[in-house]
C-alpha cells in the first residue's frame, strides 16, 4: 500500500515561483510505487518565518493522520529559521508517523531511532540557515577591508557548506 504523500514548497517572495519544486517534487512522488501524492502546500513567505499557513495545515494534516509521508525539496525550502525550527518540524512528523523525505538527499531516513537522521538534519538545516554573509553590512567600516572580510567569511562559509555535504553524502556503515 502507497503512503499518502504531500507535497511542501516554498518561496520567499511574489516575484518567485514554486512551480520548478512542484515539477520536479511530483515526479519524484509519481516515479515511486510506494508513494501516492494525496495533497500539495505551498507558502510565498520567508523561511525564518516559523508559522506560515500551508506549513501549519501540513502539519495539522500530519496531526489527522491524513498523511503518511512528506516530501519537501531541501532543509532550505523547510525552514531557514535553523536547528531548533528544523528538528522541532522532524520530531512532530515523528510523533505522528509521518515520513518526512528531502528530495535533495532522498537516501537518508530523518525518522530512524538511532539519531543519525536528526544529526544530518540538523547539519542541513544549519546549513540553509548560515546564508552568505551580506556584503553591505561587511563593507560599512569605511577601511576598504570590508569586501576582503566579506570574501574570506564566504569562503569559509562554502568550505564548511562543502564539509556538511561530504558528511551528509558519506554511507554509514550497517552495524
Amino acid at each position: 500500500m502507497a503512503l499518502r504523500t504531500a507535497i511542501y514548497m516554498r518561496v520567499s517572495t511574489q516575484d518567485q515561483s514554486v512551480e520548478s519544486q512542484r515539477h520536479e517534487l511530483k515526479r519524484f512522488v509519481e516515479a515511486r510505487d510506494d508513494l501516492e501524492l494525496v495533497g500539495e502546500y505551498e507558502d510565498v513567505i520567508s523561511g525564518v518565518t516559523e508559522k506560515r499557513a500551508q506549513l501549519d495545515e501540513l502539519m495539522l494534516a500530519a496531526r489527522q493522520r491524513r498523511i503518511d509521508a512528506v516530501v519537501f525539496f531541501d532543509f532550505t525550502r523547510l525552514t531557514r529559521k535553523g536547528i531548533q525550527h528544523a528538528l522541532e518540524l522532524l520530531r512532530q512528523w515523528r510523533e505522528a508517523n509521518v515520513r518526512p523525505i528531502c528530495y535533495s538527499f532522498p537516501m537518508l531516513d530523518f525518522s530512524d531511532d538511532s539519531g543519525t537522521g536528526e544529526v544530518i538534519a540538523a547539519l542541513l538545516a544549519w546549513d540553509g540557515s548560515a546564508g552568505a554573509p551580506d556584503a553591505s553590512a561587511a563593507d560599512q567600516g569605511g577601511d576598504g577591508k570590508g569586501e576582503d572580510v566579506w570574501h574570506q567569511e564566504w569562503c569559509t562559509h562554502r568550505q564548511t557548506k562543502n564539509h556538511c555535504r561530504a558528511a551528509v553524502e558519506y554511507q554509514i556503515p550497517a552495524s
